[in-house]
């Protein structure tokens, strides 16, 4: 009885976290969000070879640019490699906020071309959740392979570009 109690209450969670996300239409990033943001960051790609997993990072810290639009398209670069067909979306709402589940907000596409000389992978699907916290972007930017495999690529604290 306890354990089919469990198992409704975590269903109607997940249910409700998961409408909240998207209760909004013609969502539009706030002020705060908009605008160019940039940092510089060490990076980790991960590459399948024979079955074994190689981990590649910069030398040194890379440029990291985005500039987030009203229209929520996301333009930028990260090192060498551009941002592609990216969107910002609204990551969670009021009720997974309560529950501290999730990011306020979530970047998603794909990454172009090599981000630093020795990095062998062209393009990347990416998902960056993130944060605004003390007037900074925090997050992670993942690198996705697959429905369910994400790989942390960089840890994310960008600054708002002063005009």
């Amino acid at each position: 009885m306890k354990t089919k109690l469990l198992l409704t209450v975590i269903s109607l969670l997940m249910v409700f976290t998961y409408s909240d996300t998207f209760s909004e239409t013609n969502w539009t990033p706030p002020q705060s969000v908009k605008g160019d943001w940039s940092g510089k960051h060490l990076v980790v790609v991960r590459t399948k070879t024979d079955g074994k997993f190689i981990f590649l990072k910069t030398k040194g810290a890379v440029d990291f640019k985005i500039s987030i639009q009203q229209d929520c398209k996301v333009f930028g670069s990260l090192g060498t490699a551009v941002f592609e067909g990216c969107v910002i979306q609204k990551n969670r709402g009021w009720i997974a906020k309560k529950l501290n589940l999730k990011t306020d907000y979530v970047i998603q596409g794909k990454l172009v071309d090599a981000i630093f000389p020795e990095d062998v992978i062209k393009s990347k699907t990416i998902s960056m959740p993130f944060n605004l916290e003390n007037g900074r972007i925090k997050g992670s930017l993942f690198q996705i392979e697959g429905l369910i495999d994400m790989f942390p690529m960089v840890d994310i604290s960008l600054i708002k570009d002063k005009k």
